[in-house]
């Protein structure tokens, strides 16, 4: 692995970083996922300034692997401190580009000339950023953009494609809402997308930037054309370390949801999923305090079915670790399909399974961890 730093506003490279071991990436879908390095400090790095030229917030940190970006984005915290030897050396704490977006609110571009302080008119429509018949993914790209628009803000982020849709979303800029946290919500629906910012260089390959990816109404989910083929029972197999986490804790047929607060009336709404009970579950419910502020009884209604609908099964997580080279690192991605064969193990029964990659991480070692969810319900 190789690691650089960078402009963040710009997305210009800097230079290269002489790190040493133990660096680590990871990349989750629908979050920023993160990275760190390590940078002996020595005569010969001296004129590197790193205390200058690796701001935290002003620098970004990538790490690659061949040509390929594994991830990139906001420094956010350094620690220079002595190694078990005594040596000088510089922790640099990065994460991705979604990070950036969990620290900037959803407020209309307009109020950057206003000057706003005491009390507010909550009926003035300037502070709405409304979507009136569009796709998740415009709303996802709408937001962004809002976001951009501010100054000291475009960063090389490239916005999806407009698609077709019909959902109807507003958003108050006196909510003070995170926009990370907007982008989250909006997977959580049901029918939501899955969100992702992919790093890559630019064509230039001088500078780095982001590719916002969005699931559409029609396919809300993002994964690679082809599915990708596994095989965890054959001799000479590149996975290693197979291993299924489930806790079932999260299981439910019943949820409430309560909202409203921001009105003059509390919004109550409860929800039903037969699919456990009708296969001799006992009744558990589940409660959502999450989405206190929606007012709407039909978006806390979607909110709690998508719940449900992934409390089927509680939580199982597929964890295995696979060569880096077999396939090459950066050839799949979070969001993924993965088709993986299972033979011989002393609990999975023989078969094929059907997965989807949540989550990639590695560092100096030949193999890359993955993690993986069972597709469909």
């Amino acid at each position: 692995m190789r690691w650089f730093i960078f402009d963040l506003l710009t997305g210009d490279k800097l230079r290269y970083l002489p790190t040493t071991t133990g660096g680590r990436w990871s990349g989750d879908l629908n979050a920023a996922g993160g990275l760190s390095c390590r940078v002996p400090l020595t005569v010969g790095t001296a004129d590197l300034n790193l205390r200058e030229s690796a701001r935290p917030v002003r620098t970004g940190l990538a790490c690659l692997e061949g040509d390929h970006v594994l991830q990139a984005g906001p420094i956010w915290a350094r620690n220079y401190a002595r190694d078990e030897a005594g040596n000088p050396v510089l922790d640099l704490v990065g994460a991705g580009i979604w990070s950036w977006f969990d620290k900037r609110v959803v407020m209309p571009q307009l109020w950057e000339a206003i000057t706003v302080a005491g009390a507010i008119d909550a009926e003035d429509p300037d502070w709405a950023l409304v979507f009136e018949s569009e796709s998740f993914s415009n709303i996802v790209k709408g937001l962004a953009a809002e976001v951009m628009s501010w100054e000291a803000s475009d960063l090389p982020i490239v916005l999806p494609d407009d698609t077709a849709g019909s959902h109807d979303k507003t958003y108050y800029g006196y909510d003070l809402g995170w926009a990370g946290q907007r982008f989250r919500e909006i997977t959580e629906l049901e029918g939501g997308p899955e969100i992702r910012f992919r790093p890559r260089f630019t064509s230039s390959r001088q500078g780095l930037e982001w590719l916002l990816e969005v699931g559409t109404d029609a396919d809300p989910e993002l994964h690679s054309v082809n599915e990708l083929r596994w095989n965890a029972g054959a001799e000479d197999s590149p996975i290693r370390n197979l291993s299924i986490d489930e806790d079932a804790t999260g299981i439910a047929s019943l949820g409430w949801g309560l909202g409203g607060r921001q009105s003059d009336e509390t919004i109550l709404v409860k929800t039903e999923d037969a699919f456990l009970t009708d296969r001799g579950f006992p009744l558990v419910e589940m409660v959502d305090n999450d989405h206190s502020t929606v007012t709407l009884p039909a978006t806390l209604d979607a909110y709690l079915a998508e719940g449900l609908l992934r409390a089927r099964r509680g939580s199982e997580l597929w964890s295995l670790q696979i060569r880096k080279d077999r396939p090459p690192v950066g050839s799949y991605a979070v969001g993924d399909h993965v088709s993986l064969k299972v033979k011989g193990d002393p609990y999975i029964p023989d078969g094929r399974y059907s997965l989807k990659i949540v989550h990639l991480s590695g560092d100096d070692s030949d193999f890359v961890t993955v993690r993986l969810v069972t597709r469909g319900v």
